[in-house]
């Protein structure tokens, strides 16, 4: 989240507001009520601001969407993905897919920046999991961070 320009923007007003406020008080003498506290709420609002709005609207779709919280299905091939959900059947190729990533407890299969496929460890047995970190390793083209 912190990549794009916005929230690095955002965040670096945030800290100039708190580091303003600072100044007030240590070089100028005055205290945190007034003007110089606003210049801390300002701050602290520029920096939490963003991720807490990214989070309420993340939340606001899953809760709206029924569809997010079906089960999916996945089989995974030296083709691509396939995906199986009660009302969905889709296939994606491999030279579609963005880029994989490992969690502690995830794989995040990327279509694009924003658009991924969470697949929980837990699903996995210990043999497939090591199978499916090796057909990663061996897919053409493919981005792979695992751990």
């Amino acid at each position: 989240m912190y990549r794009k320009a916005t929230i690095i923007l955002f965040s670096a007003v945030g800290v100039a507001f708190i580091f303003s406020n600072f100044v007030a008080k240590v070089y100028f003498g005055m205290s945190f009520v007034g003007e110089t506290n606003t210049l801390l709420i300002v701050g602290i609002i520029f920096i939490l601001g963003p991720s807490v709005i990214a989070w309420f609207q993340a939340y606001t779709a899953w809760r709206s969407s029924p569809a997010f919280r079906e089960t999916i299905e996945y089989a995974f091939s030296p083709d691509g993905v396939k995906m199986t959900a009660p009302d969905v059947h889709s296939f994606t190729g491999w030279n579609k897919v963005q880029r994989v990533i490992e969690l502690r407890d995830w794989f995040l299969i990327y279509q694009n920046r924003m658009v991924f496929h969470p697949v929980p460890k837990k699903d996995f047995d210990r043999g497939a999991l090591e199978l499916f970190r090796m057909l990663l390793k061996s897919t053409h083209g493919l981005k792979v961070k695992l751990k």
